[in-house]
């Protein structure tokens, strides 16, 4: 049920050269969102969390808010993978954090909540267009 596998991960290259090329994006604070969606997908969504070295110097901090950001998207990805599924369409999209400051987990799970309830928002209205 809370599962974040292999297979959730963003992980090819051409398709991230893709999803910043063509996909749109939107912000939500401390997250800048990319997504590209995909209409001919088998409800598999594939993430890529971001926390650039410009921020945070140290790996120690980049590791932290990634983990951070992580657990918090395993925590609560159920309704947008059953949308997808439903829908049978693919998203790729990349989570982004743009804050200079290490935020507790308790403001980030709130946070990716609201990017992911934004993201099935924009995602379902551009469906019915």
């Amino acid at each position: 049920m809370f599962s974040f596998s292999k297979q959730e991960r963003l992980c090819s290259y051409s398709r991230i050269n893709e999803l910043f090329a063509k996909g749109e994006s939107f912000f939500v604070y401390p997250f800048r969102v990319h997504y590209l969606l995909n209409k001919q997908g088998m409800g598999m969504n594939k993430v890529l969390v971001v926390c650039p070295k410009r921020n945070h110097k140290h790996a120690v901090e980049r590791n932290l808010i990634k983990r951070r950001i992580r657990e918090a998207y395993r925590l609560n990805n159920n309704d947008l993978k059953l949308l997808s599924k439903q829908e049978n369409f693919d998203i790729d999209f990349s989570i982004s954090y743009t804050s200079k400051e290490v935020l507790p987990f308790q403001l980030i799970e709130e946070k990716v909540k609201e990017v992911l309830e934004t993201l099935a928002n924009t995602v379902f209205n551009s469906q019915e267009v």
